[in-house]
């Protein structure tokens, strides 16, 4: 309760700061799935409903969706390593700081030149993230993204939870793969971003997601090898 109180009151500032219409927080335990804290704004006191919004009911971390964008980037830097083709070392020549895929032109906030899998994430380049996706089988980042669940519920087994949405294979065209890796195109909820994050910071091992208190963690489900993480963790 304390966790949720501090979570409850730091996203209201935040969202209060930067003047958002809406913001949701979600924290989990990534040693068990545990969710122990889940926020959203705007939020309404169910013990004073007078002013109720029907708006303020959802749980937006759970039923919204929303684009990612370059939060899905360390995936395609996952699936890259984990095809065999790139180290950390490989290099992504993104010369001039534009690319065309057919007739859609990639660009980056700006020309970064050649660069690295590290530089990709901390500059975000979307281009070193559309060549990755080219080279390797148009079915690699869809497949990926299933495995850390998205595009389907979690465990919580709230009501009304949203799965996301993720292009069925006959949509799997080079511009929706190359805008798939960067996280356009494809629709997540914050919860489901979460998880895939927890999995992440927990060397690669999945754990059911439970809105409820867990005494006993599982053994979990390894989703990723933690060679292939150990290698993500210095990038992030």
């Amino acid at each position: 309760a304390r966790i949720q109180y501090i979570a409850h009151r730091e996203l209201a500032r935040a969202v209060q700061e930067h003047e958002a219409d809406a913001g949701y927080l979600v924290a989990i335990d990534v040693k068990t799935g545990e969710i122990i804290a889940i926020v959203n704004q705007p939020a309404y006191n169910p013990n004073n409903r007078s002013k109720l919004i029907p708006d303020q009911l959802r749980n937006r971390s759970i039923t919204d969706m929303f684009e990612p964008g370059s939060t899905m980037k360390i995936f395609t830097v996952m699936a890259a390593l984990e095809s065999g083709k790139y180290t950390t070392s490989s290099l992504f020549n993104t010369n001039p700081g534009r690319y065309r895929v057919y007739n859609k032109i990639v660009s980056d906030h700006h020309n970064y030149g050649v660069i690295d899998l590290k530089t990709l994430i901390t500059k975000s380049s979307n281009i070193a993230s559309v060549q990755i996706a080219e080279s390797l089988p148009k079915e690699t980042l869809p497949m990926m993204h299933r495995r850390f669940g998205f595009g389907q519920v979690t465990e919580s087994g709230f009501p009304g939870e949203s799965k996301g949405i993720l292009q069925p294979p006959k949509r799997w065209g080079p511009v929706e793969i190359a805008t798939m890796s960067y996280g356009y195109g494809v629709t997540v909820t914050a919860l489901q971003l979460a998880r895939a994050y927890a999995i992440v910071a927990n060397h690669g091992v999945s754990h059911p997601t439970s809105l409820t208190r867990i005494n006993h963690a599982s053994e979990g489900t390894p989703l990723i090898s933690e060679k292939i993480v150990d290698q993500l963790f210095p990038m992030m």
